[in-house]
C-alpha cells in the first residue's frame, strides 16, 4: 500500500507533545514503521510534513531516516497548484488548510491511506481517501 504520512505521526516519534500518552504512541508508530518495513509498503513524506515538523521540534527534518528504511520513503513536494486545490478542499470539505494541504498531497501521490493520529478532523474527507491511525493500519 501507498501511505501518507501525516504530522503528527513523526511528532509522536520526536517529541513528548502528546502528554502521557507519548510512550503508547510512540510504541505504536515503532510497530506500524516496522509493519511498512516488512510488508514494503510505501510512505509518502511531504515537503509540507517536514516543514510543519520543523515548527515543532526544530532539527528534525531527517527523523524518518532514524525510524524507516530509506527504500520505502517516496518523497513529494507541496506545488503552487497543489495549494490551489487544497484551498478549494478545505472550503469544500470545511477542513483546516493545512490539513486540505496533507490531503492534496496524499491525492496526488495516489495514496490509499493517509496516516494520523487526528482521525477526527479528517473524517470530512473519507469520502475521498482513507484515514486511520497507526494502530489501525497495523
Amino acid at each position: 500500500m501507498r501511505l501518507y504520512i501525516d504530522t503528527n505521526v513523526p511528532i509522536s516519534l520526536v517529541t513528548g507533545e502528546f502528554g502521557k500518552n507519548y510512550e503508547f504512541m510512540e510504541e505504536r508508530v515503532r510497530r506500524f514503521l516496522s509493519v511498512c518495513e516488512e510488508e514494503k509498503h510505501t510512505l509518502i513524506i511531504s515537503d509540507w510534513m517536514t516543514k510543519e515538523l520543523e515548527g515543532v521540534k526544530p532539527h528534525c527534518s531527517n527523523w524518518i531516516q532514524d525510524f524507516a528504511a530509506e527504500n520505502i520513503i517516496e518523497y513529494v513536494e507541496l506545488t503552487r497548484e497543489d495549494s490551489l486545490k487544497a484551498k478549494t478542499i478545505s472550503n469544500a470539505k470545511g477542513i483546516h488548510y493545512s490539513d486540505a494541504r496533507h490531503v492534496q498531497l496524499a491525492l496526488k501521490s495516489k495514496a490509499d491511506a493517509i496516516i494520523t493520529w487526528d482521525t477526527k478532523d479528517f473524517q470530512k474527507v473519507s469520502d475521498l481517501i482513507t484515514v486511520m491511525t497507526p494502530e489501525q493500519f497495523i
